[in-house]
């Protein structure tokens, strides 16, 4: 039961990887440190809503210990 899922999952690991790329391509960031950084970056992922993508970028600044003020 277990290998029925994990073949399309291993499919999706490329795709993720590529799409990871764009994303680390389109990075920048203004301000210093001493008065604050933005941080920018964009990319299109095929069938996802923005709010998920919203969604996932919030869950992994707080797994990183990044406080989230606005969304």
């Amino acid at each position: 039961m277990k290998g029925r899922f994990l073949v399309p999952l291993m499919l999706l690991v490329p795709s993720v990887s590529a799409v990871a790329g764009q994303c680390e391509d389109n990075f920048t960031k203004k301000g210093n440190p001493l008065s604050g950084q933005e941080y920018f970056t964009q990319v299109q992922v095929p069938g996802m809503s923005a709010a998920a993508g919203i969604g996932q970028v919030r869950n992994a600044g707080i797994g990183r210990n990044m406080a989230v003020l606005d969304e």
